[in-house]
C-alpha cells in the first residue's frame, strides 16, 4: 500500500526535498506500492530499499536513481528512461 506522505514528498516536492528527506530519515522504509509515478522525473532519485511493488513507472526518467534493493514485483516498466540507474540486489519485474 502507498504511504501518502513519501508519495506526495516525491511528487510534489522534487527529488532533490525527497533526497535530502531521506538522508535525514534513513530508518524510514519508502512504501510506495501500487503508486501511479508514470511519466515524472525521478532521475537521481533515491529510491533505495524502496517498495514499488505494482507500481506504475511507465515512462518515468529514473537515469541515476539508486534503486538498489528495491522492491519491484509486477512494477511497470515499460519505456522508462534508465540509464545509469542503480539496480544491484534488485529483483526486476519479468
Amino acid at each position: 500500500m502507498t504511504n501518502y506522505e513519501h508519495f506526495n514528498l516525491l511528487r510534489n516536492a522534487g527529488v532533490i526535498n525527497f533526497n535530502t528527506w531521506r538522508e535525514l530519515n534513513p530508518e524510514v522504509v519508502i512504501y510506495l506500492n501500487g503508486a501511479d509515478l508514470r511519466s515524472l522525473d525521478l532521475s537521481g532519485a533515491n529510491l533505495s530499499n524502496a517498495r514499488l511493488h505494482n507500481s506504475n513507472l511507465h515512462s518515468t526518467n529514473l537515469s541515476g536513481a539508486d534503486l538498489h534493493t528495491a522492491a519491484l514485483s509486477d512494477a511497470n516498466l515499460s519505456e522508462a528512461n534508465l540509464p545509469a540507474a542503480n539496480f544491484s540486489n534488485t529483483k526486476l519485474p519479468e
